[in-house]
Formats: structure tokens, sequence, C-alpha cells
């Protein structure tokens, strides 16, 4: 739905918000340089109620470096 992937070792997110409908695929306040991998070539993803997420976090490549969450909007 949604992957970014950092370009060099600057690359700092300390924040982001997440939010039913329309979500930017471009962070504004972020330090280092990252690429958009999904969706590829759009401004835009969206997030539904009632739909489960997973969101996943990744600063290397063990399994020590890497965390996840599970979420969901609530319904109506």
């Amino acid at each position: 739905m949604w992957e970014l992937a950092a370009q060099n070792d600057d690359v700092q997110i300390h924040q982001f918000i997440l939010k039913t409908g329309d979500n930017p695929v471009v962070l504004s306040s972020v330090a280092g340089k990252y690429s958009v991998i999904v969706p590829k070539g759009a401004d835009r993803f969206a997030l539904h109620k009632g739909t489960k997420y997973r969101l996943e976090l990744s600063s290397g490549y063990t399994l020590l470096s890497k965390s996840s969450a599970s979420f969901e909007f609530g319904g109506s």
C-alpha cells in the first residue's frame, strides 16, 4: 500500500500521521533522502474505516531492527 526506502544513511523520520481517506506519499518533515516504492508515481494513497492495516518499520536487515503493529480505524 505505502512503502518508503532510504536513499542514504541520513534519513530520519520522527513522526507521520495516517488518517482515513487520502494520505500523501511524500512526508514533509524528513531529514535525508528517501524514495517512494509504493504507490509508484502516485501522490496519495487511501486508508479506509473498518480495514485492518499492518505498519512495519525497519532500520536495517536483522530481526532486531524491525518492529510492527496492526491497527484499524473505527467503523461507520
